[in-house]
């Protein structure tokens, strides 16, 4: 798959089947995030892959997968995620100024799984207190983001809008519907 399809055929997944993903992929994964940009080349990121059963199902706890969502369309048991990247940020190198890094790590992260044939959701709503209880980070490391994984079990579409409602949702048949503002919209050339 090359990069361009990628990037087109990635959506946020919030529905998977319940089979691991093989922890070699989830490493390759974080290899392929700390190769990323780092501002001032500092790489004050680190990461925890998390895919053993019980421990999965605790970090579901942590986590808010699908804001806009009813809570009779978010994911039941059976559709959890198979597995999670927590990416830290050791605030003892950086404190301020490294959402780009987790950013473009994040996104590192979600091409490889497409690649893949995996799913993935990028979660900013967590529980960061806990997680750091839970997977024992140190204080001197903050929780910033997490990457759900798996076999994806949901279609994901994307709508283009004219203004309007931006919300994704579900439709009947359980595809789920992302709204996102067309190019004309949001595309200038040369000025505003």
């Amino acid at each position: 798959m090359n990069v361009t399809d990628a990037i087109r055929e990635r959506r946020t997944i919030r529905r998977f089947e319940r089979k691991p993903v093989d922890r070699d992929v989830l490493v390759a994964m974080v290899d392929l995030a700390r190769l990323g940009p780092a501002a001032a080349n500092l790489q004050p990121l680190e990461y925890i892959v998390v895919d053993e059963g019980g421990l999965v199902d605790e970090c579901f706890s942590l986590i808010r997968l699908g804001a806009y969502l009813a809570d009779d369309e978010k994911p039941v048991f059976d559709e959890r995620p198979a597995a999670y990247i927590v990416i830290l940020v050791n605030t003892e190198i950086m404190k301020n100024g490294y959402q780009w890094d987790v950013g473009a790590a994040g996104q590192s992260i979600m091409l490889e799984a497409i690649a893949r044939g995996l799913g993935s959701c990028f979660v900013a709503n967590v529980d960061r207190e806990g997680m750091a209880k839970l997977l024992s980070i140190p204080k001197a490391y903050a929780v910033d983001a997490v990457i759900a994984l798996g076999h994806p079990a949901e279609k994901a579409v994307v709508v283009d809008v004219s203004g309007g409602d931006i919300r994704y949702y579900r439709e009947p048949d359980g595809t789920h519907t992302v709204p996102k503002r067309k190019r004309e919209d949001i595309l200038h050339i040369n000025r505003f």
